[in-house]
């Protein structure tokens, strides 16, 4: 067997390719386990460690002997791995096969990096403020830390479920930039039917409590950071999958975050960290793509894609210059057939004042093209409307809100925008506003036709 490889170590910055192993390098021995465990008590910053993580990530037959590893063997080759993942000097490829590799073993093992997890005896479970289709979220403390728990419902039912939970945070926890919300751990039960998610807590709310809140916010400059926390993900190759406003949290200071990354997967050519099977539970019709709404029809696999991120960042763009819900009017239990006939949100002329000019009209009915292939990217997405933003002023007289019936419900639920139907009451709450308004036409009518 050939011995490992001794290439030496040259740093270099995130995002770069430079540093990566030569193509003819002596591929890995993959050591035993005990090899493995004594790597892991060294510094992850000596030559060693990195070079062979550097040349482990650089060969499939490496990852695979890897993968095979059992039990205490398994957890600590991936708690080494979560350590090193954090450093610069892998570079962009390598540092994203590092992030597949070790979201494949947790699921795999159902296991997480033990940084990861917070003990439940340390956790003060506050008061629900939330209730969704898929969880509730109180507020909280830990270590002194105001905390916002999203417990999930049902997640732990099934080894499948579980193993699932297990591979999709791992790409968020390793995920560091201003606008994305950071996940501060999670807290699994000894019998792992319960799963608990911790971040930081958000006063604001989303963005849409916090500009109904305060009207006077620049909207623009919220939009802005959210397609640069988008950006930022697309640039890792991630997907978030499920962008909607009430998805995005604003904190102490006014900033955007982008949280919520149920669905959010890898689009590395290679392999994905999650499986398309995702889409399907958790997705939010009003933002769906039509790929996405109908996958047969345009040909697609059905996963979230940057493209079909784009056309949900043209709704969020519409729900925060416009208060409203996409499709807010219409009376149909959802926007499906709508959608799929060609149809789009109508812009509202009152929302001029607060933000969405022409030019930002325009740029959000290209996120909405059919063609995944004409929407604009969310890099182009920031740099208009970051440019917007600056030359903003706030109006006189802001526009008088208009009513989304949505609201009278839940105006943040995914439970009410997800793939279950609009809630009944809804429904009839806009059917008899419909028929009264009706009524006080003819009314009118006829006071003007009938003689005196």
């Amino acid at each position: 067997m050939e011995s490992p490889s001794t290439m030496l170590v040259t740093p270099v910055g995130p995002g770069t390719e430079q540093g990566a192993p030569a193509t003819n390098e002596t591929p890995l021995m993959i050591p035993d386990a005990e090899s493995w465990t004594n790597l892991y008590r060294m510094e992850v910053t000596s030559n060693d460690s990195l070079t062979r993580v550097r040349s482990l990530l650089s060969h499939r037959s490496s990852t695979d002997a890897v993968r095979r590893f059992q039990g205490s063997d398994a957890q600590t080759f991936v708690d080494f791995l979560d350590r090193i993942l954090v450093q610069p000097y892998l570079g962009h490829k390598l540092w994203q096969r590092g992030l597949r590799l070790l979201s494949k073993i947790c699921e795999a093992h159902s296991i997480v990096p033990a940084s990861y997890i917070r003990q439940q005896e340390l956790i003060c479970m506050g008061t629900v403020r939330y209730r969704g289709g898929f969880a509730d979220v109180r507020d909280g403390e830990y270590l002194g830390r105001h905390v916002a728990i999203k417990s999930l419902r049902n997640e732990g039912d099934s080894p499948k479920s579980f193993k699932r939970l297990c591979r999709e945070i791992i790409c968020w926890k390793h995920l560091s930039h201003p606008n994305i919300l950071p996940l501060l751990g999670v807290s699994i039960s000894t019998n792992r039917r319960s799963f608990k998610i911790l971040t930081e807590w958000m006063p604001n709310g989303n963005v849409k409590q916090y500009t109904r809140s305060n009207p006077e916010a620049n909207r623009l400059k919220l939009l802005s950071e959210v397609m640069s926390g988008v950006t930022y993900i697309h640039g890792l190759r991630v997907v978030h999958g499920d962008l909607k406003g009430a998805n995005i949290l604003v904190d102490n200071a006014g900033t955007a975050c982008v949280a919520d990354f149920g669905l959010m997967t890898m689009t590395d050519a290679s392999a994905a960290i999650l499986s398309g099977t995702a889409v399907s539970p958790g997705g939010t019709y009003g933002w769906m793509s039509p790929e996405l709404l109908d996958p047969s029809r345009f040909g697609s696999d059905g996963r979230p894609t940057r493209e079909s991120d784009c056309y949900a960042l043209g709704m969020v763009i519409y729900e925060v210059l416009t208060g409203l819900r996409p499709f807010h009017y219409l009376i149909a239990p959802t926007p499906v057939p709508a959608v799929m006939r060609g149809e789009r949100p109508i812009k509202p002329i009152s929302a001029n004042s607060l933000g969405l000019t022409e030019t930002i009209w325009e740029l959000v009915e290209l996120c909405w093209s059919e063609s995944s292939l004409t929407r604009p990217t969310a890099q182009q997405l920031l740099d208009c409307i970051s440019s917007a933003s600056l030359t903003w002023a706030p109006p006189l007289v802001y526009p008088a809100a208009r009513v989304d019936f949505s609201s009278i419900v839940d105006p943040d639920s995914n439970t009410f925008d997800s793939l279950t139907m609009l809630t009944p009451v809804s429904q009839g709450v806009e059917t008899i506003t419909l028929i009264g308004g009706l009524l006080v036409l003819v009314i009118v009518l006829l006071l003007f036709i009938l003689p005196e």
